[in-house]
């Protein structure tokens, strides 16, 4: 889920896949009422170096969890979702066998998860800030940080005048400081990882 907060409503949307257009998004007012349901679609890409030759992208299909945002107070924020690694897709069936099996180890612990511990605005515009949190992967946890820009949250027709909210984060990692140390010479060992999340109200 995410939740994000308007004008004292607190809003919950579900993640999903991308190409799931149907999810729930809870807003609760003060009194804690459900007042409506959304769909949301998300994309989690990352791209590491490949024999210093070219970079190779991939995506990962499922992300669950929740993300509770106050649009007014960033400081409540609070994120915790997992990533199911065999969601990973890549353009080669091999490779992508390859990566889950030595570069992953995912038959040993098959999900990637976050918790953040504080997100804080870069300025007073509450627009971009950093988002800090614990990464576990490969049975390893570790501080990370995360560049958040809240995209925003309006209505218009095209969404028949539903509230759209969006976000957008970037971060990058060292896989060997999880473990994932597997030919660091043939592929790199920097991963960057950008995600998208947006959501649509649905009245119910």
């Amino acid at each position: 889920e995410v939740k994000t907060r308007q004008r004292g409503q607190e809003v919950v949307l579900s993640l999903l896949g991308p190409g799931d257009l149907v999810g729930e998004m809870a807003v609760i007012d003060d009194s804690r009422r459900t007042a409506t349901a959304t769909a949301i679609s998300h994309c989690v890409l990352f791209r590491i170096d490949h024999l210093g030759l070219s970079s190779s992208l991939g995506t990962f299909a499922k992300l669950d969890g929740e993300f509770r945002f106050d649009e007014g107070y960033w400081k409540s924020a609070h994120v915790e979702v997992s990533i199911p690694l065999d969601s990973l897709n890549l353009s080669d069936a091999d490779w992508r066998r390859k990566v889950l099996e030595d570069y992953l180890k995912a038959g040993e612990h098959p999900d990637a998860r976050f918790e953040s511990t504080m997100l804080v605005p870069d300025d007073g515009r509450m627009k971009t800030g950093r988002l800090s949190g614990q990464l576990t992967l490969n049975g390893v946890t570790r501080p990370v940080e995360l560049q958040l820009r809240f995209n925003g949250s309006n209505k218009g027709i095209y969404t028949k005048l539903r509230r759209k909210t969006g976000f957008s984060a970037t971060t990058t990692i060292r896989r060997s400081d999880f473990g994932l140390d597997k030919q660091l010479d043939l592929v790199g060992d920097e991963v960057r990882i950008d995600i998208e999340v947006e959501g649509i109200e649905q009245k119910r």
